[in-house]
């Protein structure tokens, strides 16, 4: 694959104080992922990408370190600062122990930030699933404003859910199958793995003949080594 088809995406963590997404974002000028790895390191974001080979950099701040109470006006300045994206963490207090929001939040602060134009534009919704049941929620986040659905690998080949919140299945999740769902939905598809998991299951995944089948991003929470693939 060539590094022109390649998109390096820069998802800050959640803890990282708006400043900090501030100063990254004043001191692109080239918007160059070498002057993003310096200046986020510690911040646990890593780059593995030569600075030499870099593609340009997708920013796209988690939202959980906004002020809940103006989360959409947190949302609608981030991307007015210059962020491209919007990282958008859901968790169910089931596959991780903590809390946060579902599809209705998402389809609240989809209304102050626009559209994307395009698939990766500015303005995209980077929903980071991090969920036991990740087929289950794909219509709903759909229909909430999701443009791109990022779930965990290890929740999928894990979970026997349907395709909707009342549906049931007797089956175990296929992450191919999940991912041609997710684009037939009219969404981009991203997996996510833990940071103990091995990267070698995404092997055969990534490795499919057909680009319909394979995922947008790839990445890891908290430890980000994302990458967009659209062409063999």
């Amino acid at each position: 694959m060539s590094s022109q088809h390649q998109k390096a995406i820069v998802s800050f963590g959640y803890s990282t104080d708006v400043q900090t997404y501030i100063s990254v974002l004043e001191s692109r000028p080239n918007r160059a992922l070498s002057a993003i790895g310096a200046i986020t390191q510690g911040e646990h974001t890593h780059t593995h990408t030569s600075p030499a080979m870099s593609p340009p950099a997708i920013i796209a701040p988690s939202i959980l370190s906004a002020d809940f109470g103006a989360l959409g006006k947190a949302c609608s300045d981030t991307i007015a600062q210059g962020a491209d994206w919007l990282h958008v963490d859901i968790m169910d207090g089931h596959f991780v122990p903590n809390m946060t929001f579902g599809a209705p939040v998402v389809t609240k602060i989809r209304s102050h930030v626009d559209r994307p134009a395009t698939a990766y534009a500015k303005g995209t919704f980077d929903c980071h699933m991090m969920i036991a049941e990740p087929k289950r929620w794909v219509r709903d986040f759909k229909k909430a404003g999701c443009d791109l659905y990022c779930f965990h690998y290890e929740a999928a080949v894990s979970s026997t859910a349907a395709d909707s919140p009342s549906g049931q299945s007797d089956q175990k999740t296929s992450p191919k199958e999940l991912i041609r769902f997710i684009h037939a939905e009219g969404m981009q598809a991203g997996i996510a793995i833990k940071p103990s998991t091995p990267v070698d299951v995404l092997w055969e995944i990534l490795d499919c003949p057909n680009k319909e089948e394979v995922p947008d991003v790839s990445s890891c929470p908290l430890h980000c080594y994302p990458y967009a693939r659209r062409n063999q």
